[in-house]
C-alpha cells in the first residue's frame, strides 16, 4: 500500500495538523519542546535510529521513535546544546522514503504542508529540497552540531564520541555495524 499520500480526508487532516504543529513549534519557536542533552536529527532513511539507541546508552537523547517530535525537524531548536545530524544524499534519502511509503509523513514531520499535499515526482523533488535545507540549517554552527553523511556514520564512532564527550572505547565497542541498504533508485 502507498502511504506516501493521505488515505482520505481524516488522514490528510492529521498530516496537515502535524506539519503545521511542527512548523509552529520548532521552525517558528512557539512552545519549543524541552531539548535533551544530545539532539539527534535526520530526514529519515539514514540509520539514525540505531545510532541514537547507542548514544542513549551514555546520555539523554531525543526519542528514537520520534515520540517527542524532535527527530525529523528541519531547524535546530534554539535551546539545543549538542546536536548530531545524520543525513544523506537527498536523492537517495527521498528514494528510500518513497519506496517504503514514508515520504508524505516525513514531509509533515519536517513541518512542510506543501510536502504533504504534493504527489509523485513533485513530492519527491520537493523532499530533496527539504533534505538540503535541513543540512544547511544544522550545519551553521559546527561547535554545536556534527553533521555526518549516511556513508560515513558507521566509521565515525570515535568522532561522535569525541564530539559528545563520551568514553570512546566503551561507546565504540557496541557501535552499530553497517547493514546492507536496499535503496532502489
Amino acid at each position: 500500500m502507498d502511504s506516501n499520500h493521505p488515505r482520505g480526508l481524516a488522514d490528510l487532516t492529521q498530516r496537515l495538523r502535524l506539519a503545521v504543529s511542527r512548523k509552529a513549534t520548532v521552525c517558528l519557536g512557539f512552545l519549543e519542546p524541552p531539548t535533551p542533552q544530545v539532539l539527534v536529527v535526520s530526514p529519515g532513511g539514514v540509520a539514525s535510529t540505531s545510532v541514537m539507541e547507542q548514544i542513549a546508552r551514555f546520555c539523554e537523547t531525543n526519542s528514537p521513535g520520534d515520540g517527542d517530535g524532535l527527530k525529523h525537524i528541519i531547524r535546530p531548536p534554539r535551546k539545543a546544546k549538542k546536536m548530531l545530524l545524520i543525513t544523506g544524499e537527498p536523492r537517495e534519502v527521498a528514494s528510500s522514503l518513497r519506496r517504503r511509503g514514508y515520504l508524505g509523513i516525513h514531509s509533515a514531520k519536517m513541518g512542510s504542508v506543501l510536502g504533504v499535499l504534493l504527489r509523485g515526482n513533485l513530492q519527491e523533488h520537493y523532499f530533496k529540497w527539504l533534505v538540503r535545507r535541513q543540512r544547511e540549517n544544522f550545519a551553521q554552527d559546527t561547535r554545536k552540531c556534527l553533521v555526518l553523511q549516511y556513508g560515513e556514520v558507521f566509521e565515525s564512532c570515535k568522532k561522535i564520541a569525541d564530539f559528545l564527550n563520551l568514553p570512546s572505547e566503551q561507546f565504540c565497542r557496541d557501535y552499530p555495524a553497517r547493514r546492507a541498504r536496499r535503496a532502489q533508485l
